[in-house]
């Protein structure tokens, strides 16, 4: 996305006298369908410029969640190895008292 906006602002600067409901229709057509089109159609957006400007925050939030998803998903990664690594209390407790359902050998005495 940041690629073709900036090629369509290059392209543009080479048009003489570009009308801006040709430059907006031009910017929507080439566009793929997408989060950004749909909003950018959604929001009712009709000059060049506001549609750039909308398209400069899509960029830079896209570019911010881009950067933090690798660090998140080696979070991820790494809170599920800490989990397999270190011994579930719970599994262990469930051992020691015959696990929750178990009938444990003292009920089997009474009967």
């Amino acid at each position: 996305m940041k690629e073709y906006v900036r090629r369509f602002n290059h392209e543009a600067a080479l048009v003489p006298d570009l009308q801006d409901g040709v430059a907006y229709t031009t910017l929507i057509n080439r566009l793929l369908p997408g989060k950004f089109k749909f909003s950018l159609v959604e929001s009712k957006v009709t000059t060049i410029v506001d549609a750039l400007r909308k398209a400069q925050c899509f960029i830079q939030a896209t570019e911010i969640c881009v950067t933090n998803e690798p660090q998140h998903q080696e979070n991820r990664k790494r809170s599920g190895e800490d989990r397999n690594s270190q011994p579930d209390k719970r599994s262990k407790r469930n051992d020691e008292i015959g696990g929750r359902f178990h009938t444990s050998s003292c009920n089997k005495n009474k009967l």
